[in-house]
């Protein structure tokens, strides 16, 4: 069987969540017999897609996003000959671009990771586009959710039969890695990982858990997501927290693992997601988990983590002291050690061949 994938994700950026997950499965599926999985990208600076193939790097033409606008638009043009040569047995479009409707003439397979967009529409820099998501909700052949909560958020948001989707989880690699070591981490401390902005809930967080940093001497160490903004830095130096929220630099997965694992608890307050990877992160490097209770974190960590409710600073606070017991914390990380067993990128792989062969026979 032979799978085209097209450019969108892969062109404007260096990684993130969608791209890694098409890698992932790619890599799983070229494992496979038989199965001849295949990007079409011409330029891409993407830092996961380089582990499959090594696209042209995106050449500094210009000021601001020119350069990428003119890598988008040649890598556009090749994933639409690529589509008119018909040379293949499913399409997997990588994001939510319509421009290869006209072009297709074989079965097509759409993945939905969130509706995030569609739930806080306030903060989707890209707007709240139900149509042009309908639209190829419509026309796809089959339709896959990455959790049971993704599928019924879509259903409430838009028409389509929950027949066409197939629920296939995502999974982690972490624990195939060797940890290496980052320096000046304090002997205990929270961990953040992500994104901080809008739905990810980062400053209600933060104000929510304060006493307890400074109670119990606390920091928090957050990953990713950039430097602190203004109004981020403006409520940590209101709350007093100016030596207990600090910026850590894991430059690769191995640094991250290591992050990870010198963690006394990650904790994701988000207020949705439509999976949740770093919560597979946590439990294969053995660091106690603490969420905020909604459907999704439920689904996947199910036992393996603590929940706190959302807007409840006591029932938050509650819980972090809670999961700072050893006792509590061993029981955590070896329920997560069991959850883990459930996940795998050479399961989903499988699940999605499946769901390709599915469409195929449309």
């Amino acid at each position: 069987m032979k799978v085209r994938y097209d450019h969108q994700i892969f062109t404007g950026s260096r990684f993130g969540g969608i791209s890694r997950y098409f890698v992932d499965i790619i890599s799983e599926l070229l494992k496979i017999e038989q199965v001849s999985p295949s990007v079409v990208t011409v330029f891409s600076n993407n830092l996961h897609l380089k582990e499959l193939n090594n696209p042209l790097p995106i050449p500094a033409i210009g000021p601001g996003r020119l350069a990428t606008t003119v890598a988008s638009q040649i890598n556009k043009t090749g994933s639409i000959l690529a589509l008119k040569k018909n040379d293949f047995d499913v399409f997997h479009p990588t994001y939510f671009h319509s421009y290869f409707l006209k072009h297709i003439q074989k079965p097509f397979v759409l993945t939905f990771h969130d509706t995030a967009a569609e739930d806080f529409p306030e903060y989707s820099e890209l707007g709240n586009n139900k149509l042009l998501r309908q639209l190829l909700l419509d026309k796809a052949t089959r339709v896959i959710a990455v959790s049971e909560t993704t599928k019924l958020d879509m259903q409430r948001h838009y028409q389509i039969t929950a027949d066409k989707i197939d629920v296939i989880h995502h999974a982690t690699r972490f624990h195939e890695l060797s940890p290496e070591k980052v320096e000046n981490l304090p002997k205990r401390y929270i961990l953040y990982v992500g994104q901080r902005s809008f739905y990810k809930n980062f400053n209600a967080f933060l104000a929510q858990i304060s006493p307890v940093l400074k109670q119990e001497n606390l920091p928090l160490m957050c990953v990713g997501g950039g430097d602190f903004s203004n109004e981020e830095q403006q409520l940590i130096a209101q709350f007093g927290l100016e030596d207990l929220v600090l910026k850590v630099r894991a430059d690769s997965d191995e640094a991250l693992l290591y992050v990870y694992q010198q963690a006394t608890v990650f904790v994701y307050p988000s207020r949705m997601e439509g999976f949740g990877i770093p919560i597979l992160e946590a439990m294969a490097a053995n660091c106690p988990i603490l969420l905020s209770d909604i459907p999704v974190f439920r689904e996947i960590a199910q036992d393996a983590a603590l929940y706190f409710k959302l807007d409840d600073a006591a029932s938050l606070q509650e819980k972090l002291l809670e999961i700072l017991d050893e006792a509590e914390q061993k029981q955590l990380i070896e329920k997560g050690k069991q959850r883990l067993k459930f996940f795998s990128w050479q399961k989903a792989a499988q699940q999605t061949l499946e769901t390709y062969r599915l469409a195929a026979k449309k």
